[in-house]
């Protein structure tokens, strides 16, 4: 098993990654927002002088991220596999709520 993982989810909708989240925080999961702001939004880059374009994919990412720790698949193979049930039934309820 790698020493450092971390899994980011990317929802596929506005607000489909508070919902994920909010399963996971519910299920006593921790997960950690996904970067504040996109790196080259970055205070550093203000000061410093260097090209900065736009990049308006990774100024969605934010919203739309967020971070399962490696700390979580340290855990015993029951546990990784109820994180993942709850994971996999926020999914399933999110593609319900968008089929219907």
């Amino acid at each position: 098993m790698p020493e450092h993982l971390v899994v980011v989810f990317t929802a596929a909708g506005p607000g489909q990654a508070d919902i994920i989240k909010s399963a996971l925080l519910a299920a006593g999961i921790p997960v950690t927002p996904f970067y504040p702001h996109t790196l080259y939004q970055n205070p550093l880059y203000a000061r410093e002088k260097c090209r900065v374009m736009p990049c308006p994919v990774a100024e969605e990412r934010i919203h739309d991220s967020f971070w399962l720790g490696h700390r979580a698949f340290l855990s015993p193979p029951e546990t990784i596999r109820d994180i993942s049930g709850v994971v996999h039934a926020a999914v399933s309820a999110l593609r319900a709520s968008v089929l219907s």
